[in-house]
């Protein structure tokens, strides 16, 4: 009865737990249905309408305004007015009309974009038009002498997408992900504010990610802590009243079941419409698919792991005696869970490193991003969830041989041997044998009195000890495989080089583009019109051509009629984009109308763009041709106006210098590493691959054919690498350490004043640690925030001093062209004085 009592009681005691969750979660679905792009089309619609009515009305207003139209004819508004003006969320042009009508513009708040003749030829007072960059609602009035416009944007539609340019609703950046402006009018029609129908949102077809509103995300995964916090609860409370293992029979099975479930059902939410979770930037397997799961997977496990060491210590538990098959079996289950978790935990920490888009150059400070901070989170998680299961089992084993601990050892490194053995791994067997070896000498420590560590003692000498121990071990295993990383990314970049700086390619290629001569295009271009004659067509241009082409490029040709309309192409890439590619990113070759653009260190690809016309002159239609070489196949065109190409180009990296010798002869070179002009054939390497240290720097050298050596250094950086990326995790693992403390307290105390006091009463040697611990993490703490704000003043001025060199040649470039403007007037005005003496006479 006491223990039924015990159960109806910490339900009714944590039942607000669960009221709170229910609360959120209702919040939650309100947001997302109702002031959210989740929302129905009508309420879409009728948002979307409420802000445009607004604005016709602000312009209507304005039109109203006499003093400030006569300021704006008169040219003689000041900067207040100025201000208000092009401070509206919408676009307005004057134009002045003259006696023959034409079209003169006196005032604009904006740069962004232009009126097309055809708003201001327009009968009627409003209308909808897609311009350049965006789908508009136009709004204007005219006078006997002038017309004034007002563009509202709806959605944007660059040409080309990037960080800062997104094809998105202007009243809501999540509408963009359900809805779109209907072609048709079959969808729900917005009007202006004269009832005129403007235009029709429909929603869109085929897989749509659903993505919660931000607010109502937070208000779900709030919700799932608490009902997490409501089963630790009752797990603790079946752990008092009944034992151990019931509890863990409780909690288990539930956590695994709530959190497979996650990755079917979006609950909480779902987690695909985060970057975090996206496979591109880590995934391992179905369990570990994205960093996000493995930072969820990673916090379950401590909790668990923590809840399970709590229980044991607040129990007191320790095995007695018992027969010599009971000790050897637990001997053996003890052994085989720590193998299984500390390979499980080594490979996943390589894999984050070795198979990942996370950066841990952690000299390099800008490379680091969100990614990367949660990367350190993950690791302090796996290391402290692992040092405490340890822990547990190292003192579950300990009594039943507490006089020889040996075989614990020994058993240990015979299972290692033989899960390597059976795995037959050759690729990672030297880290697999550096992690067994590894697991001896951190057992021997484990069993050491001195560097016993309890979670209720914080600030103790094991605990520095052991952040110490694991920070040495993880920096050890990061740097390594950063290493081995880079210089697998450094043998593609050579390739690369080569690649770029083959004249058979070229040749290859030349080969192609005879067969895109004008005259046999024109001739065919009729081909291109219809769907079947098009792929057909385009085939036989491309796999036409000698099995040394074909073998090495996968070739791709996209067709636009005179209007730059898609014909019939595989892909969903406008005119525009690849006219952006060709005109801001690609670089010319040695054959004319042949470019290459850069899309990272190690990929590139050919590009050639064909304006076909016809036999009297006229303009038929274009086209494109894009080769990938095979071995940097991309499946799909990646285009970003600005950035990538160039930036990623490795001809524009500070960090590596690079030199290519045809015939032992420099032939191409960046940077200012100090290349020899000419090679030896003593210096020609007798392999592939082959590295070299010279000084500070690492070389790598290829052997791309019997002519040809390509070269690319690097500084080394192994010391100063190691000692910031210790001083990082470091300071992760006192931060993490601190939470999951505070954390830890938090739930066995369960806020109860009295037992926080308890928990927090330290001796004078704990408070002697402590304030060392706090001396250190504020030394590490000032560092870094000095460390980081020196790379940002010193990328700011080195920005500026670029900036600044620009605006000088600009400036140069700009006076020259103004001083042989002025000459040529000069020159025109004497003549023109002369001739008119001449005529004079």
């Amino acid at each position: 009865m006491r223990n039924s009592f015990s159960f109806k009681s910490i339900y009714i005691k944590n039942s607000y737990l669960l009221i709170i969750a229910a609360w959120l979660i209702t919040f939650s679905f309100i947001i997302d249905n109702y002031w959210s792009g989740n929302s129905s089309v009508a309420d879409v619609r009728k948002k979307i309408e409420k802000d445009i009515q607004q604005q016709e009305l602000d312009f209507e207003k304005l039109l109203q305004d006499t003093v400030l139209i006569k300021n704006i004819d008169a040219n003689n508004f000041d900067a207040n007015q100025l201000n208000r003006l092009t401070g509206k969320p919408y676009f307005i042009f004057r134009y002045f009309v003259n006696d023959i009508g034409l079209h003169q513009v006196i005032f604009w708040n904006t740069q962004t974009v232009l009126p097309t003749p055809e708003i201001l030829t327009a009968e009627g007072r409003t209308g909808f038009i897609k311009l350049d960059n965006g789908y508009y609602v136009w709004q204007k009035k005219n006078t006997a002498s002038s017309i004034t416009v007002a563009l509202i944007p709806v959605k944007w539609n660059y040409f080309v997408t990037n960080t800062y340019l997104q094809n998105t609703f202007v009243s809501g950046q999540e509408i963009e992900r359900k809805y779109d402006i209907a072609d048709t009018p079959n969808g729900a029609v917005v009007k202006s504010i004269f009832g005129d129908p403007l235009f029709y949102l429909a929603e869109k077809t085929g897989n749509v990610v659903p993505k919660n509103n931000a607010v109502a995300a937070w208000f779900r995964i709030i919700a799932a802590i608490l009902v997490l916090l409501f089963i630790h609860l009752l797990a603790v409370k079946i752990a008092v009243t009944q034992n151990l293992a019931r509890a863990l029979f409780f909690l288990i099975p539930i956590v695994i079941l709530l959190r497979l479930l996650s990755y079917y059902v979006p609950v909480p939410v779902n987690f695909r419409q985060f970057e975090l979770f996206d496979p591109a930037v880590y995934g391992s397997n179905f369990i570990l698919r994205s960093l996000g799961d493995l930072l969820i997977n990673a916090l379950l496990f401590t909790w668990v792991v923590l809840f399970v060491h709590n229980q044991l210590l607040e129990k007191k538990t320790r095995l007695q005696g018992g027969s010599p098959v009971f000790k050897w079996l637990i001997l053996a289950a003890v052994c085989i869970v720590l193998l299984t978790a500390t390979f499980t935990s080594g490979q996943v920490i390589r894999s984050m490193v070795a198979d990942s888009k996370i950066s841990f150059d952690v000299i390099n400070f800008f490379t680091l991003d969100i990614y990367s901070v949660t990367g350190f989170i993950v690791l302090c998680c796996l290391a402290i969830g692992y040092f405490l299961l340890s822990q547990m089992l190292v003192r579950l084993v300990q009594p039943l041989f507490s006089k020889n601990m040996t075989w614990l050892y020994l058993v240990v490194v015979i299972g290692g041997l033989i899960y390597l053995t059976i795995q037959l791994s050759f690729a990672n067997a030297v880290f697999e044998l550096f992690i067994l070896a590894w697991l001896v000498i951190y057992l021997f420590l484990l069993n050491r009195e001195s560097l016993a560590l309890s979670v209720n003692r914080i600030s103790s000498t094991g605990f520095i000890f052991w952040l110490f121990f694991f920070s040495v071990t993880i920096t050890s295993v990061i740097v390594v495989e950063n290493s081995k990383k880079e210089m697998r990314n450094r043998m593609f970049y050579a390739e690369t080089l080569s690649t770029k700086t083959d004249p058979s390619s070229e040749t290859l290629l030349n080969t192609l583009l005879t067969d895109f001569r004008n005259d046999y295009l024109a001739a065919n271009f009729y081909r291109f019109r219809e769907d079947s004659s098009n792929r057909f067509f385009k085939d036989s241009l491309v796999n036409g051509n000698f099995s040394g082409y074909t073998n090495k490029y996968e070739t791709k040709i996209f067709t636009f009629d005179i209007n730059k309309e898609p014909l019939f192409n595989q892909e969903n890439t406008g005119y525009n984009e690849l006219n952006t590619v060709l005109k801001t990113q690609a670089k010319p070759t040695n054959i004319p109308e042949l470019f290459y653009y850069d899309e990272s260190y190690d990929r590139f690809s050919y590009i050639s763009h064909k304006t076909v016309t016809g036999f009297d002159g006229d303009t038929l239609g274009y086209l494109f041709v894009l080769a990938h070489p095979k071995q940097y196949k991309t499946d799909a065109l990646n285009l970003e106006l600005f950035s990538r190409g160039k930036n990623n180009a490795i001809e524009n990296s500070p960090v590596y210098a690079f030199a290519v010798y045809s015939h032992l002869q420099l032939v191409k070179r960046h940077n200012d590493y100090p290349f020899a002009t000419r090679l030896t054939e003593k210096q020609v390497p007798g392999e592939e691959f082959v590295t070299i240290t010279n000084k500070n720097y690492d070389e790598l050298w290829y052997k791309a054919g019997p002519q040809k050596i390509v070269i690319i250094t690097k500084e080394n950086n192994f010391y100063i690498e190691s000692i910031t990326l210790f001083s990082y995790l470091f300071c992760a693992f006192l931060l993490v350490a601190g939470i999951f403390w505070i954390f830890n307290i938090s739930l066995r105390s369960r806020l109860n004043s009295e037992r926080i006091r308890s928990f927090l009463q330290l001796s004078i040697r704990n408070q002697i640690h402590g304030t060392v611990i706090f001396i250190s993490v504020l030394s590490f703490f000032v560092i870094g925030v000095a460390t980081i704000l020196f790379f940002i003043s010193r990328y700011e001025n080195s920005n500026r001093e670029k900036l600044s060199r620009v605006i000088q040649v600009m400036e140069n470039e700009v006076r020259l062209s103004l001083n042989e403007m002025a000459d040529l007037d000069e020159i025109i005005t004497a003549n023109d004085e002369a001739y008119l003496q001449k005529l004079e006479k």
